[in-house]
Parts: C-alpha cells; sequence; structure tokens
C-alpha cells in the first residue's frame, strides 16, 4: 500500500511546508527576551532532542545565555542515547540522514542510507529488561507514528515514493544491542 495517493499526496505536501519545525520554533523562543522562569516553563513542553537540535543552530552568543539555564550535564544526557545508536549504525555502513527528525505528530529517531535503502530508524533504550525490554515498547500506535513522521520527511524532502525505503528497530537492552531490520 503506497504512502500517499493522488490528491492526498498533493495536500499532505503543502501542509508540511507550512508546518514550523519544532526547532525553529525553540530558536523564536531562545532568541526572546523572555526571563528565566517564562523561558522555562514554554521549553518544558518540548522534546529534548529538539532543544539540544535548536541549540546547535544557535550562536555562541545565544548559547551562554541558555547554558545557565539548562546546565551541561543535562544538554550532554539530551544527546547520548541516540549518538550512541548512530555510532553503532555508522560503524556498520549505515549513512546518517539525520537523528531525531520531528514533525507536529510523531518523531523519527535516526534516518539513514545503506546500499540503495532509505532506513526510518526507531532507537528504543531501557536499562535492564525487568519490564519487558525496549522492543516492548515499540508498540501499534508508536509505529503508525513513525510511519506518519516517515511521510511527512518523504514530503518534505520531495523523496519519489518508488525510492526504497524500510524501518528498522534499534533495541538496546543495558549493553545488548538488537537491530531489526524492516
Amino acid at each position: 500500500m503506497p504512502f500517499f495517493q493522488g490528491e492526498q499526496e498533493a495536500e499532505m505536501q503543502k501542509e508540511v511546508l507550512k508546518e514550523p519545525t519544532y526547532v525553529e520554533e525553540l530558536l523564536t523562543l531562545f532568541r526572546s527576551n523572555l526571563g528565566k522562569e517564562e523561558l522555562l516553563e514554554k521549553i518544558s513542553d518540548y522534546h529534548e532532542s529538539d532543544i539540544a537540535d535548536a541549540m546547535e543552530q544557535m550562536t555562541p552568543e545565544e548559547r551562554k545565555k541558555l547554558y545557565p539555564l539548562l546546565g551541561e550535564e543535562y544538554i550532554a544526557e539530551i544527546l547520548s542515547y541516540t549518538e550512541d545508536a548512530a555510532e553503532y549504525l555508522q560503524e556498520r555502513g549505515y549513512e546518517i540522514v539525520t537523528c531525531n527528525y520531528r514533525c507536529r505528530q510523531a518523531e523519527i529517531d535516526i534516518i539513514a542510507k545503506k546500499e540503495e535503502y532509505l532506513i526510518f530508524i526507531e532507537v528504543k533504550y531501557r536499562k535492564n529488561k525487568q519490564c519487558g525490554g525496549s522492543l516492548y515498547a515499540v508498540s501499534h500506535a508508536k509505529q503508525q507514528k513513525i510511519s506518519y513522521a516517515a511521510r511527512h520527511y518523504i514530503a518534505r524532502h520531495n523523496i519519489p515514493l518508488d525510492h526504497p525505503m524500510r524501518f528498522d528497530v534499534l533495541a538496546i537492552d543495558g549493553e545488548e544491542i538488537m537491530h531489526i531490520k524492516n
């Protein structure tokens, strides 16, 4: 079943291009003259990966304003497990296109390329398998959201629908990593 069909594809393309990204919204907030409490309250609704992505796009002077608010340890924690997963994939021949791609309703942890495939990768991390492990966190609802985010990415980047694509899961339980392809 194709992602889009005819008019649905064209309509999604129009909507996607109008939609501001979370990073753009955060940059606007960071560059405003909000006080510390008000700024912290407003950014608390955003995903940590978006906060980190926005900070990467800021000038050094702009970042200086935020480090005292967020703390260096917090920033390091935001990036750690996705960076570890990206490094793991790169060691196995994957080219990382982007990490933490977000749209209004969903997020994809990693988008990568290998051979002819564009691969949408969900990364799940658990310290241990006590509560069923990381694979159990990829529910049907989560799969639907990942699919939506993939359609968003495809539309926003004008990727032909016949381009080879697949969905993978990288399940990390403590030190154990399981890569489930397709």
